[in-house]
């Protein structure tokens, strides 16, 4: 998903702390953890055979995790959130 940074804010309506925020949110998500969109990702699975493998056995171990454990979507986000940050630990 591409974030148009210029509509966010429409020139009509007067500029809220909500948006300020929310602004704020897109693009930090957008900098540093949306280097690809979504598309570009499956089309990288769909080539490339080890990283096809390395996905699917990370979408199963969240699966499982998630089962096993009954924790919230949100929780196993953060918990990849935080791998991402360790694997060269």
């Amino acid at each position: 998903m591409r974030i148009d940074f210029k509509n966010i804010f429409s020139s009509n309506t007067p500029i809220s702390i909500n948006k300020l925020i929310l602004s704020c949110k897109l693009i930090v998500k957008h900098i540093f953890f949306m280097t690809f969109t979504d598309n570009e990702y499956f089309e990288v699975i769909q080539k490339n055979e080890t990283v096809k493998e390395a996905f699917e056995t990370i979408k199963q171990t969240c699966i499982n995790l998630q089962n096993q454990t009954n924790c919230p979507e949100e929780d196993i986000e953060n918990f990849l959130i935080f791998i991402s940050k360790q694997w060269d630990s």
